[in-house]
């Protein structure tokens, strides 16, 4: 009877560390699934979030509370940098708890981009409010600028 209850108790330690593993891969695997998701609505958002910005960035990866925000070149980091308290406000309207930017430089794929409506202005506004002909003109005197 003795050596079947260490024999119980050598098998309760076994299953004890693989109940241990599993839940610690699986606790990591779904802190990184939430962060994906997280990172996906951001880009998502990118537009109201970080205006014309958007063009030119795109939001990379979440590590703890740090968003990181990869752009096309120096001078868009620069204004992103001078922009980071907008567009924080901006993050914290949206429920994302974000506590810093950090930006890099690097390449954005043609895939990364957030759609640009080209040659409807119209979407580009928040709740798809009417425009006056004024504000529609030099929305898009912006966008063919911006091509």
């Amino acid at each position: 009877m003795f050596k079947k209850e260490k024999d119980i108790s050598e098998k309760l330690n076994i299953l004890k560390d693989k109940a241990e593993l599993i839940h610690s891969i699986f606790k990591d695997k779904t802190e990184s699934i939430i962060k994906d998701e997280i990172i996906i609505q951001i880009r998502s958002k990118w537009n109201f979030i970080a205006g014309a910005l958007s063009l030119h960035s795109i939001p990379v990866k979440l590590k703890g509370k740090i968003l990181t925000v990869r752009v096309e070149k120096s001078v868009y980091a620069q204004e992103l940098n001078l922009y980071t308290n907008w567009i924080m406000d901006r993050l914290e309207e949206l429920s994302f708890s974000v506590d810093s930017i950090k930006i890099e430089t690097g390449t954005i794929k043609p895939n990364e981009k957030p759609e640009r409506n080209e040659g409807n202005p119209q979407k580009m506004t928040d709740n798809n409010k009417k425009l006056t002909g004024a504000q529609f003109e030099l929305l898009e005197g912006l966008q063919n600028r911006d091509s």
